[in-house]
């Protein structure tokens, strides 16, 4: 079965002018999910794996900022600082995937941990687009 992810990109200057580009990647696998993470919490551990090798897109997004670390909470391989509303961006083709740390994601997702520092829940979105094939 084939999976189409679509991930769309856009600028508006004030003038007015400026574009909205929609890219398609196709893949046979996902893994999609909306975790709540309670104001306060800390590395609230969720099940999640990636194997880098087989990803071709990924979309994280939350509604209050919030920090994503992989694998670990105490030695992450990569730590995401997503900031409310700002979402992050990748799919194949796009220079190598780095973390908001500038970190290279090299290293398979066994697990994630995500903390919440903020007064107010989150909703953490998540979309993972990967070719098991490979």
């Amino acid at each position: 079965m084939t999976i189409t992810h679509r991930f769309t990109r856009g600028w508006t200057p004030g003038s007015g002018l400026g574009f909205s580009r929609t890219t398609e990647k196709t893949a046979d696998g996902e893994n999609n999910r909306i975790v709540p993470v309670a104001a306060g919490v800390q590395n609230k551990a969720v099940a999640l794996t990636i194997d880098v090798s087989q990803l071709k897109g990924l979309a994280l997004l939350s509604d209050k900022a919030v920090k994503i670390e992989t694998n670990s909470s105490s030695v992450p391989a990569n730590i995401f600082n997503l900031a409310a509303g700002v979402p992050v961006i990748w799919f194949d083709g796009d220079p190598a995937l780095l973390d908001t740390e500038g970190g290279a994601v090299t290293t398979d997702v066994t697990q994630i941990f995500i903390t919440n520092d903020g007064d107010e829940d989150a909703e953490v979105q998540i979309g993972v687009l990967v070719d098991a094939t490979v």
